[in-house]
């Protein structure tokens, strides 16, 4: 497995990686820094799992192909 397969700046899908990763990096911080509700832990939490999710899915697939 190379990680340089990874870093592909011309794939849309490196571009989408790195906005899904972004986002869930945001989602935890928005957890830890702002006062939420428990609905809204919920939900960004949920947001942030779901982000962290595709990103690791799009790591995958850029690192296999």
């Amino acid at each position: 497995m190379k990680l340089s397969r990874l870093f592909r700046p011309r794939d849309p899908m490196f571009w989408l990686m790195l906005a899904f990763s972004l986002l869930s990096s945001l989602c935890a911080w928005a957890l830890q820094a702002l006062p939420l509700t428990p609905l809204g832990r919920v939900l960004v939490g949920m947001v942030g799992l779901v982000n962290a999710g595709v990103s690791a899915l799009l790591t995958w697939r850029l690192i296999r192909d």
